[in-house]
């Protein structure tokens, strides 16, 4: 009910557990932390949320991680209302500590617009701690659900709608929307998933 917004939250260098719960989040504008403008940020942290919303204006990231430890689950991020000018809703980099975690569960993802992904996630590699994404729903997607680049995961239980390449979208024509991508950020380092018990419906690419 306010014309003006709030910056981030931030957790930066917290060895200890950060936990949000039934939290909702509103008017935040974001800041840029590390290269990453976010309402939330988690950097080299441990984090843990659950119950948690967002507002989907202004259309801002709604969390950025990097070489953090994490659990997200029973969240709900909601599709962004401009189809022109709406980010990626999670973004993750320099992966998972060696002895950490990083887990999304039970959460539901809006629409993603633009050359934008629900997810992008680079890193945890075996035989370090992996990435998993257990029982989400991903309902629509402009370019990919899950772009996870030199990144292992597990990946069961979810449900993937809606992944089509936006026609407004001027990026190589290669760039299909997919419900799973993947690529090499890092050299050397490949993608290797487990995908089991998901299911893909109306989605240009699995």
């Amino acid at each position: 009910g306010t014309a003006t917004t709030w910056g981030s939250l931030d957790f930066v260098n917290a060895s200890l557990e950060s936990r949000l719960a039934y939290v909702d989040f509103e008017a935040c504008g974001g800041t840029t932390l590390g290269g990453h403008t976010a309402m939330l940020h988690v950097n080299n942290s441990r984090f843990f949320m659950d119950h948690c919303g967002f507002t989907n204006v202004p259309a801002v990231q709604y969390v950025s991680f990097d070489n953090s430890s994490f659990i997200v689950q029973n969240s709900v991020f909601p599709t962004y209302p401009f189809a022109t000018s709406a980010p990626e809703m999670l973004h993750g980099v320099n992966g998972i500590p060696v002895n950490g975690y990083g887990i999304f569960r039970d959460n539901y993802f809006g629409h993603t617009w633009g050359f934008n992904d629900t997810i992008d996630f680079t890193g945890g590699q075996r035989p370090g701690a992996i990435l998993q994404v257990l029982n989400n729903i991903f309902d629509g997607a402009a370019d990919d659900h899950l772009d996870l680049d030199s990144t292992d995961a597990w990946i069961e239980g979810n449900l993937f709608l809606h992944a089509h390449r936006d026609t407004n979208s001027t990026a190589a024509v290669l760039d299909t929307a997919s419900a799973i991508s993947g690529g090499t950020d890092v050299a050397g380092q490949f993608s290797e998933w487990t995908i089991i018990n998901n299911l893909f419906y109306d989605v240009d690419h699995a």
